[in-house]
């Protein structure tokens, strides 16, 4: 009933032998949230997000300037409440703004600076336009869709 005991628990205590002896095994190479930075020759280089992106699963991701500076932003949405019991949910992520300052480096903004605090499971993120203004619409899992005017 709790999530402590799992943690004291080894592959075989959670599954049982004959499980884990007919299960298929994968290999992980690279776990991290990241940009591929394409070079320009259709080659692409992997560039882990900050620890910040890491703390739960990302989404949905716009990829726009946000702040008007000619550089291209990225804003995103995560969470996942569909695990089991035994590995806990991920909701750590209310919404992240990565603004580009050149060269692939990219800032990521707190919630007090971006004005974006989401709660639930991000599903989507798109520019509309209401009134002559774009607005940031997310949508998101068992809840009304969240709208932010954008700068």
């Amino acid at each position: 009933l709790r999530f402590e005991i799992f943690g004291e628990q080894d592959v075989l205590d959670l599954f049982g032998k004959e499980a884990v002896e007919k299960a298929t095994v994968k290999n992980v190479n690279y776990l991290s949230s990241i940009i591929a930075l394409n070079n320009g020759q259709g080659i692409f280089a992997p560039k882990a997000l900050m620890p910040a992106i890491q703390f739960s699963c990302i989404n949905s991701i716009l990829c726009t300037d946000i702040n008007n500076d000619g550089l291209i932003d990225i804003i995103m949405g995560g969470n996942n409440f569909n695990l089991l019991p035994q590995f806990g949910r991920l909701d750590a992520n209310r919404g992240n703004v990565l603004i580009n300052s050149g060269k692939a480096k990219f800032n990521n903004l707190s919630s007090e600076k971006s004005g974006i605090d989401l709660s639930g499971e991000v599903r989507d993120i798109q520019i509309i336009t209401i009134h002559n203004k774009k607005h940031l619409l997310f949508t998101i899992n068992s809840k009304k869709p969240v709208c932010y005017e954008m700068p």
